[in-house]
């Protein structure tokens, strides 16, 4: 199958990214399965995220996680990444 051509995949990108919004929701796509001590100090944090130090197919990382909380403004942090 041919590549898509690259307006086509920023409009794709761009659907999808309002989708998400619009449902309070993150594709699995960027959603990586690490283990990390929440209970511990994050390397630095800010208004919607933090960033600790983990592993990841062997290799060590860092991880920035979202703040989401109920009342949180999803349209602010899903603009930040898209």
């Amino acid at each position: 199958m041919d590549k898509l051509p690259p307006s086509l995949q920023r409009k794709c990108l761009s659907t999808l990214c309002n989708i998400c919004g619009c449902h309070g929701l993150l594709p699995r796509s960027v959603q990586i399965p690490l283990s990390y001590d929440p209970t511990g100090t994050p390397l630095d944090r800010g208004g919607f995220s933090e960033v600790w130090k983990s592993e990841y197919q062997g290799r060590e990382v860092a991880v920035k996680v979202l703040k989401v909380y109920q009342t949180s403004d999803f349209k602010k942090i899903t603009r930040v990444g898209c």
